[in-house]
């Protein structure tokens, strides 16, 4: 964790308080995700599921899922931090103080959300947004699935009842919660630039998350293939 560093110690002479500790540099993400994955900061300050239930109608859905379902991108609801406990480990808990006095709840809950699973949100990077036909039938007679045709009263085809697959509106509000994860990264990691004997083992750095990832010429995935374990702290 940290290192003790004594410049021209010789033997085993001299005084303890000349040592210089050295803080080990780390990722604001990799600390977000060991706060509430390996250090579960949330559930010994109380920041709970059914807390959170108070604002996303008490389900079991991510945050993300409910804020493009409900369209409620960009609304903040303000709190207060919750307070501090010794139970944790001094840098988690300056790290879980920060993270609950950000601007609003959507900021909180996802980086305690995604904290804890040791995800990120997804942009969805694969959607494509198409056209495509709203239901297929099996056809007896060239025994394959067809789209389904409507017909008027003399059997003539009328149309081919269609629907939307990726919508615009889904990929732009799932992107929009990415940056607002990754500008809540940011802002904390800030925090701890600016004021960095707050931490006491840990130098923040990063975030290395990209910001804008759907707009690099080759874009990583935007959901982590398999969930990181909490960094060892």
């Amino acid at each position: 964790m940290t290192r003790g560093h004594r410049p021209g110690h010789r033997g085993n002479s001299g005084n303890e308080a000349e040592w210089r500790m050295v803080k080990t540099a780390v990722d604001i993400e990799d600390l977000v995700i060991w706060t509430y994955q390996a250090q579960r900061a949330d559930v010994i300050e109380g920041w709970s599921d059914s807390r959170e239930g108070d604002w996303l109608a008490g389900g079991n859905r991510t945050i993300e899922a409910v804020l493009i379902e409900r369209g409620a991108i960009g609304c903040e609801i303000d709190t207060s931090p919750v307070p501090a406990s010794s139970r944790l480990h001094p840098d988690a808990e300056a790290i879980h103080e920060a993270v609950t006095g950000l601007g609003s709840r959507i900021e909180i809950g996802l980086l305690i959300q995604h904290g804890r699973a040791g995800t990120r949100p997804d942009w969805l990077p694969a959607a494509r947004t198409r056209i495509v036909p709203a239901e297929m039938r099996w056809s007896r007679r060239h025994r394959e699935y067809r789209p389904r045709i409507e017909y008027d009263r003399n059997r003539n085809p009328v149309c081919c009842p269609v629907r939307i697959v990726d919508h615009p509106q889904k990929i732009e509000a799932a992107r929009t919660v990415y940056a607002i994860w990754r500008e809540a990264l940011a802002d904390l990691a800030e925090v701890f630039r600016l004021h960095p004997a707050r931490l006491r083992d840990h130098a923040v750095a990063g975030p290395r998350a990209p910001a804008r990832p759907w707009e690099a010429a080759s874009a990583p995935a935007g959901r982590d293939a398999m969930p990181r374990r909490a960094y060892g702290g």
